[in-house]
Order: structure tokens, then C-alpha cells, then sequence
């Protein structure tokens, strides 16, 4: 497994493939839900299979909104021929150390309430009540200090 950084077009058309294939087609969330202007400004990452070919991916970016060093997680999918290798921990653990490196404090995301155990297995804490995120699936935001 080669987890790195997605550069270039190429790089980005294959996460959003996977985000579609599991998002949209499989978790039937509509497209205007899944993508959003965050996606130019996030960094992607994404999981190869030693073949090359893609099977995972996640986006992190600063929560300017936020403004106290908070970074935020999320569109975290992987393809069902990928799941139960420990791929979604390790992009994780890698937003999480793109995130200090680029000063940020704390993580933020909003999780699918049935990967909520994923995330508390990471250090994430749950906070706030569960909430529709607009695509009919309860979310709850989840926070871990990076400190």
C-alpha cells in the first residue's frame, strides 16, 4: 500500500471517483451533498493498492472559520475491496500529522455515526448531538487536541 499526498488531475479525478463510488453510488448521497468548493482548497490523500490503483482517500484542510488551529477532516472512504486492512487509520494518522505540521492544534469532523467507534479508536471524542448533515445520514462532530 502506497499512501501519499494527491498531486495533479489525475490524482483528484481518481479520490473523487472513490468518494463517488462510495458516497454517492453505494451510501446514495446526491452529488451536490458529496463535492463542494472545500475540495480545490483541501489536501487529498490517497491510498494505492502496490499496483497502483486507487482505494482510498480523505481531505483535510485549516478550519478558518474556526480560527484557533483547528483542521478539519473528512470525505474519509475506501473502497469495499479495500475495507478491514487499517487503511482509514492510517489516512487518520497522516491528515493528523499534515495538520501539526501546518500548526494546527486540534481536529475536527463530522463523523457518519456508525464509523464513530473508527474515529474513537483514533482518540476522537464525540461532542454535541447527532445531526442530519443534509444527505439522510446522522453525523456527529468529533474532536482530538493534536497537542
Amino acid at each position: 500500500m502506497i499512501l501519499r499526498t494527491a498531486t495533479g488531475d489525475e490524482d483528484r479525478a481518481a479520490a473523487m471517483a472513490i468518494r463517488r463510488a462510495v458516497f454517492v453510488e453505494e451510501q446514495e448521497i446526491p452529488p451536490v451533498e458529496e463535492f463542494d468548493a472545500r475540495d480545490a482548497e483541501a489536501e487529498h490523500l490517497l491510498v494505492l493498492e502496490d499496483d497502483g490503483t486507487p482505494v482510498a482517500t480523505c481531505r483535510v484542510f485549516a478550519d478558518d472559520g474556526a480560527g484557533d488551529g483547528t483542521a478539519r477532516l473528512g470525505r474519509l472512504a475506501v473502497l469495499p475491496s479495500a475495507r478491514r486492512r487499517g487503511l482509514a487509520s492510517r489516512m487518520i494518522a497522516a491528515c493528523e500529522e499534515r495538520a501539526r505540521t501546518d500548526g494546527a492544534t486540534r481536529m475536527v469532523l463530522d463523523a457518519q455515526v456508525t464509523a464513530m467507534p473508527l474515529y474513537e479508536r483514533s482518540g476522537y471524542a464525540a461532542v454535541g448531538e447527532d445531526f442530519d448533515d443534509g444527505s439522510g445520514i446522522l453525523h456527529r462532530t468529533m474532536v482530538k487536541a493534536l497537542v
